[in-house]
């Protein structure tokens, strides 16, 4: 049972909301109106507003939501934050922490926006070397492969460090 949220989100932009999620239950025999209707209490979508008039940020709302309410044990979020604005990333990357502190849900997130690395992740795989390193974060930046030095030892890299340590101190 996995959930999957793809970093385009191809939905038929001419249904409503609601449209999508009735389309959706379709597809999935463990569909759970209840699990959808707790989750979009939180997210606060419009159910008869059309996708094509939703924001990027509503509309990775509604992915997830999809991805979700068949009460997946693993759920997959492939650049869950490209392409939003950096309010909006943060938000998601709240929620993301909210759903994996809440819900017996292992989350998987292929990012490369290292905000997002260092505010939601727990633990961290790298490709590198045609390999693969995985730890926590915290050793992960110690490691002394010259690639993985560059990668989180690059200013950008730092600063999001930083504010994901002095947000957690708080």
């Amino acid at each position: 049972r996995v959930g999957y949220v793809p970093e385009k989100h191809h939905m038929y932009d001419w249904m409503s909301v609601q449209q999508v999620l009735e389309f959706a239950a379709g597809l999935y025999p463990r569909w759970s109106w209840q699990e959808c209707e707790q989750l979009n209490e939180i997210l606060d979508l419009p159910l008869d507003r059309k996708v094509k008039e939703l924001s990027r940020g509503e509309q990775a709302k509604l992915a997830l939501i999809v991805a979700l309410a068949h009460r997946p044990k693993v759920l997959i979020l492939d650049e869950p934050t490209s392409g939003l604005d950096p309010i909006s990333a943060t938000q998601f990357d709240e929620l993301v922490r909210y759903l994996g502190d809440n819900l017996d849900l292992t989350i998987v997130m292929i990012t490369h926006d290292v905000d997002s690395l260092f505010g939601v992740c727990d633990r961290v795989a790298v490709l590198v070397n045609k390999g693969i390193i995985v730890d926590t974060v915290d050793e992960i930046v110690k490691h002394p492969d010259p690639w993985i030095q560059e990668y989180f030892g690059d200013p950008r890299a730092v600063r999001a460090r930083r504010a994901a340590k002095a947000k957690v101190n708080t």
